[in-house]
């Protein structure tokens, strides 16, 4: 993961206005547990993103992963919910949202 932060980072620095370097380098933080860096990073490449709901969609998902990861619960799911109304057939969101709703039920 290191070097894909690294390969991430390069690249964005040479391509700014790139969507999925943000998501790339997104994915790889929230990986690493760098939940923080990852909201940031996700959000600027978000913005970049025009006319592609799917892309998007993936954006949010990685969003509300970001705010899983720091135990901001609410604002992780209103992503979720933010990601599948761009993409109702993401499998890998409804599999690992479900599961997070069934963790939150199971505590409360």
């Amino acid at each position: 993961m290191e070097a894909t932060i690294k390969d991430s980072k390069n690249a964005i620095e040479s391509h700014p206005n790139q969507p999925f370097l943000y998501l790339a380098l997104g994915i790889a933080l929230n990986q690493k547990n760098k939940f923080e860096n990852a909201v940031e990073t996700l959000k600027k490449g978000k913005n970049l993103v025009f006319n592609n709901s799917f892309l998007e969609s993936d954006f949010d998902q990685q969003i509300g992963d970001s705010y899983y990861g720091i135990k901001k619960f609410k604002i992780a799911f209103d992503y979720y919910e933010m990601s599948l109304a761009l993409n109702p057939e993401n499998i890998n969101l409804l599999n690992n949202y479900s599961y997070y709703l069934a963790l939150e039920k199971g505590q409360s």
